[in-house]
């Protein structure tokens, strides 16, 4: 190779680099879009090849996938998102009465008598909420355009997963053995990571909302929702929830139906994490607890709600990865 022909070779990588950088950085505000659609596509893929057996069209296939994602995903999360709104909203109206309810029981403890919680504290808290919550409903028209990047990068995926397939295929850095293992443990991956711990949050989450429903506890919605995200936690997980209410309900409200109720209901959901945890990942596959805890607090600050499922995801893959360079190349 000549200079003239490094030259031109630099130069060429130097501009493939900022127009790849460039492309990047216009992407960024609907990277939820992208992700959302590979992770359904995978969740889906199975569906779209069954109604493609049965002699379905690859079109008609793909919309109906399309339709029954948002029948069954984008419409229930839409309606939850506003009423998650509604019971915020409500929660910052009741702050000051909620911040003397905490004071009381917390004074009560030993050590922390002259503890204070100041209505001021809880507004910050349920400000935050409100931000995170109205964000998420406000910006109609970066919604709106997400929604149809999202359906388009899903369609594509459908319909045209052969082709998508064999290019992931070619241009993965590794022999073809180590390639085929590493989009096998990448299904195992996301099936595990989505079903098994989505399946699960929202189980203790649901159950958890139900029981302050039952019980008469204030914002049932939104502490269900707050427990699912919870729930991703190991071992304690949503008793950061329903073991201080129901103290609260004892000691403070002197609701005692209610208090003891929720303890034992909450108990009862709590105990059903290990053997729920057990029975699905035993069919679908396992993530490590420490994996999970990581990847949350590192994916919902950049990914929002998504980011419960996708910071988990992009850690085992990268774990994954680095696992597989290493056994070929080092």
């Amino acid at each position: 190779m000549t200079n003239q022909q490094r030259l031109k070779k630099t130069l060429a990588t130097i501009l493939l680099i900022v127009l790849l950088g460039f492309v990047a950085y216009a992407l960024l505000p609907f990277l939820n879009a992208f992700f959302g659609a590979f992770i359904l596509y995978y969740l889906f893929r199975p569906l779209y090849l069954w109604l493609r057996k049965k002699k379905w069209k690859k079109s008609m296939a793909g919309i109906f996938i399309l339709f029954l994602v948002l029948l069954v995903v984008i419409i229930p999360l839409t309606i939850a998102t506003k009423l998650l709104v509604t019971e915020v909203g409500s929660l910052v109206s009741q702050r000051a009465e909620i911040a003397t309810q905490v004071n009381t029981f917390i004074t009560k403890i030993p050590g922390f008598e002259t503890f204070t919680f100041s209505s001021q504290q809880l507004t910050s808290l349920t400000n935050s909420l409100s931000t995170f919550f109205f964000n998420m409903v406000n910006n109609f028209t970066k919604v709106l355009i997400s929604l149809v990047v999202f359906f388009f990068v899903l369609y594509y995926l459908l319909t045209s997963s052969a082709d998508f397939n064999k290019r992931v295929y070619k241009y993965i850095p590794f022999k073809k053995k180590n390639t085929q293992r590493l989009i096998q443990e990448f299904r195992t991956i996301t099936h595990a990571t989505i079903i098994s711990t989505g399946l699960i949050a929202i189980f203790q989450g649901s159950l958890l909302g139900l029981g302050f429903l039952i019980f008469g506890i204030p914002n049932p919605l939104l502490w269900g929702f707050i427990g699912m995200i919870l729930s991703f936690l190991p071992v304690v997980g949503i008793s950061f929830i329903w073991l201080p209410t129901g103290l609260i309900e004892i000691f403070v409200q002197h609701n005692y139906a209610a208090g003891i109720g929720i303890l034992i209901w909450g108990g009862v959901v709590s105990s059903t994490d290990n053997f729920s945890r057990l029975v699905i990942q035993k069919r679908i596959g396992a993530i490590h607890p420490l994996i999970t805890i990581i990847g949350v607090f590192m994916g919902l600050p950049i990914f929002g709600l998504l980011g419960l499922f996708i910071g988990p995801l992009l850690l085992s893959y990268v774990l994954l990865i680095t696992k597989m360079y290493v056994e070929e190349y080092v």
